[in-house]
């Protein structure tokens, strides 16, 4: 089941409270049909690279799969 923006910032909360997050460069080719609409919860970097859009999102995480889920989980709910 997908999470909503407040769950997701609860989790981080609750991940930052324990101290246990690191951050994460996580590397992803973006759809064509990806658009920017709203906030970026994330620090984000777009290139195009071989004719592909290639997105560079800096996650906080537990973990590089944790990380690498969460942006996956973002880009997805961008998809129009």
């Amino acid at each position: 089941m997908e999470k909503n923006s407040v769950e997701m910032a609860n989790d981080l909360i609750s991940r930052v409270k324990s101290g246990k997050l690191e951050q994460f460069i996580v590397t992803k080719t973006l759809p064509e049909q990806f658009v920017l609409n709203g906030r970026i919860p994330f620090d984000l970097f777009i290139s195009t690279r071989e004719g592909y859009q290639i997105a560079e999102i800096k996650v906080w995480a537990v973990s590089a799969t944790d990380a690498d889920k969460t942006a996956d989980e973002w880009i997805k709910g961008l998809l129009v």
